[in-house]
């Protein structure tokens, strides 16, 4: 079968701006603005914006083509600069065949990875492949690059790739593209950073997180996305509506005879340790009502500990095993009114809660008190988009610190947990795991000494 050349043509990235007068040109993204040069760039550049070309095309414009050789330096230093700033779509293309395009995340770091076409290549592990605007994209998280499939037949190459074979093989039996095409899609592949992975790389859920709430690693806008509108939380969910039966008020502590006898702040911070091992004596109701003041208390629309926003995401939950005054069961704190709501009473999957927490704790007997932080994802998902899950683990890490300042004012033994079963955790109090679910646990006691 005969195959039509390889062409390589270029366009400019979706969402520039380009804007000129008579003296200069400018492209734009996002609230940037970059000087690409004069009347001729501009010509160059509205070009590009529309659609792809060949490097030879743009020379052959005919505004262009009178002016010889300084139209050809001109688009060549031109493609370099944009190339450079992340602002140039590659397209191979096999005569009339569109086949694959890398479209930029952001400028780039350093030159693209020379790709050995000899012994097996192999996929990334980090590579997605989804939908992006009715064609299939194929990305790593931190690449500066994706590649968009445009042609189906290309498909084959990825199954190859997962297996590991040898652009031989991947080329055998391809009846539908040259073997220069082949080879022509695997080094755009390559310089995307889609083939084979360096050593020591991150967890791609880590990495793939890392890279969605960072700046540098794309374009756009990481941070609020409300604008100027106000988002509340709405606090009237399934636990929040319990009857007046299952609520338990708690006494507020006398703020000032709490500064009287708190020992100071250095001698806290001193004391601040993860305390594992619990008391033989459980802690009392008292005590937990003060820990819950101390660390979760809101007043005046603030907490102990800072939020993304304002939103406070977070509401305690507590599986009680042990405490004086108090029956075991499930409870969450409501940090506004000071009171506690029971979800729960005393089950199979309470208590297998608490054998969990105390196998990450690395002790025998089940802690006295298990407290899950659950987060609504609604109220930050409409503040900061993208970013919203980052920070609600930034603000389970601010509520950790807060617990163990106070446990260690109050000498109450608080442990942070690494994890906790989120799935158990919705099944048990009847929620939507995508809507709200478990971020964070710890577990509360009295201290062995």
């Amino acid at each position: 079968m005969d195959f039509d050349a390889i062409v390589l043509t270029f366009s400019l990235l979706p969402g520039l701006d380009v804007s000129g007068s008579g003296k200069e040109a400018f492209v734009s993204v996002a609230q940037s603005s970059h000087k690409m040069g004069g009347p001729l760039e501009y010509r160059i550049l509205t070009r590009l914006a529309n659609g792809r070309c060949t490097e030879a095309q743009l020379v052959a414009l005919p505004d262009l083509k009178a002016t010889g050789v300084q139209a050809v330096e001109c688009c060549a230093a031109l493609l370099f600069k944009l190339d450079q700033l992340g602002f140039l779509v590659r397209t191979v293309n096999e005569g009339a065949r569109v086949l694959i395009s890398s479209v930029p995340n952001r400028a780039h770091l350093m030159r693209h990875p020379e790709l050995s076409l000899t012994g097996p290549l192999r996929l990334s592990p980090f590579a997605m492949l989804q939908e992006h605007m009715g064609e299939m994209s194929l990305e790593a998280p931190g690449g500066w690059a994706r590649v968009t499939l445009h042609d189906r037949d290309l498909f084959p190459i990825l199954h190859d790739l997962a297996a590991g074979r040898t652009v031989e093989e991947i080329t055998e039996g391809f009846a539908t593209c040259s073997v220069g095409a082949i080879e022509a899609v695997l080094e755009m592949m390559n310089s995307c950073n889609l083939l084979d992975v360096p050593d020591g790389a991150w967890p791609r859920h880590d990495m793939l997180l890392h890279t969605h709430t960072r700046d540098g690693y794309r374009r756009g806008h990481l941070g609020k996305t409300s604008g100027g509108r106000v988002v509340t939380l709405d606090q009237s969910g399934p636990v929040m509506q319990a009857d007046e039966v299952n609520t338990i008020a708690l006494d507020l502590p006398h703020e000032q005879q709490l500064r009287n006898i708190d020992p100071s702040f250095a001698e806290v911070s001193a004391r601040r340790r993860s305390v594992r091992n619990q008391g033989v004596v459980p802690i009392g109701f008292g005590q937990l009502s003060e820990f819950l003041f101390r660390t979760f208390f809101e007043s005046d629309g603030h907490r102990p500990y800072p939020s993304g926003g304002g939103c406070h995401p977070l509401t305690p939950y507590l599986v009680v095993d042990r405490c004086a005054g108090l029956a075991a069961g499930v409870y969450a704190y409501d940090p506004v009114h000071h009171l506690l709501r029971m979800v729960a009473e005393t089950e199979n999957r309470n208590q297998r809660l608490l054998d969990e927490a105390a196998g990450r704790a690395v002790i025998t007997a089940s802690p006295q008190v298990l407290v899950i932080l659950a987060a609504r994802f609604d109220c930050v998902q409409d503040m900061y988009g993208s970013l919203s899950y980052s920070l609600i683990l930034k603000e389970v890490g601010a509520v950790f610190q807060m617990a163990m300042l106070s446990g260690a004012a109050m000498r109450l033994a608080v442990c942070p947990l690494g994890s906790g079963d989120s799935v158990m955790f919705s099944e048990m109090v009847g929620v939507d795991p995508l809507h709200m679910t478990s971020v964070g646990e710890f577990i509360l006691g009295s201290r062995e000494d």
